[in-house]
């Protein structure tokens, strides 16, 4: 009984030692408005990273401009509630990462936040979220994304002129499913551009407007509601592609396109 008890002492021993994070495994500095402080390099070894509440004392706010940018270690990340931005190439290239939970009260991804992250199948985006930069999750190994109605795709000087961020979830090979929810009233330029695993889409009443290319050689699309609340396609994009060009949609679905006055090749 004496050997079993030190033997689960000595496992429950690893298990913190495993998971046990300090202050000084990351690098940080103060928010502009002096009421938090930036996460701006994760020094550490740990693959399973914490985000501390607090740093010094001070509340963590933000996850930097490419804090783990290239990363080759983490591979799970938990980001606590107080956090609202992830910058710019915060997780880009983190080849090994595979799960990252996502707070509550986050309000923005920054592009290519999530870009080139191969290992990463599965993320909740919280109800809070109103802004995702354009390649956030570029070339990911999602297969199924939720995007939430809070969201608003706004036009900045790095997204495209035509429609908001462009490239969002283009590339993702594995991404087979999406769900927008109500609320969404655009789909951005270029958005799942290259997602040949898709088969399905659901579009929710509110949305509007399909900007060019956004399902652009999605080849295995074969599932995608056009709702009566769609007013406008667009015809150009990349390459000269408009938005459902090289897909696999039902005649039924091309019908209510062509209804719409979508003229491209599909």
């Amino acid at each position: 009984m004496k050997s079993t008890i030190l033997f689960t002492i000595f496992l429950l021993g690893m298990a913190v030692a495993i998971f046990a994070q300090t202050e000084s495994d990351f690098q940080a500095t103060v928010t502009s408005d002096g009421q938090g402080v930036v996460i701006t390099r994760y020094t550490g070894t740990i693959a399973a990273v914490r985000i501390p509440l607090t740093i010094q004392g001070m509340p963590v706010r933000e996850i930097g401009e490419s804090a783990f940018r290239d990363n080759r270690t983490i591979t799970s990340v938990v980001i606590p509630v107080g956090i609202t931005i992830i910058q710019a190439g915060a997780f880009s290239g983190a080849t090994r990462l595979a799960s990252v939970t996502l707070p509550e009260g986050l309000v923005r991804i920054g592009r290519y936040a999530f870009n080139n992250t191969p290992a990463l199948t599965t993320i909740t985006l919280p109800q809070t979220l109103t802004e995702l930069g354009a390649y956030s999750f570029y070339s990911s190994g999602l297969t199924h994304i939720t995007l939430p109605g809070s969201l608003i795709f706004r036009v900045h000087h790095y997204e495209n002129w035509n429609g908001g961020p462009s490239h969002v979830f283009a590339e993702s090979k594995n991404l087979r499913t999406v769900v927008i929810s109500e609320g969404i009233t655009g789909i951005p330029t270029q958005m799942f551009q290259g997602c040949t695993a898709l088969t399905s889409v659901t579009l929710p009443s509110t949305i509007t407007i399909i900007r060019g290319s956004a399902f652009y050689g999605c080849t295995a699309l074969t599932t995608v509601n056009i709702p009566e609340s769609v007013v406008s396609i667009d015809l150009s994009g990349y390459q000269g592609g408009s938005a459902f060009m090289n897909t696999n949609l039902p005649l039924a679905t091309q019908a209510r396109l062509r209804r719409l006055g979508y003229t491209s090749d599909f």
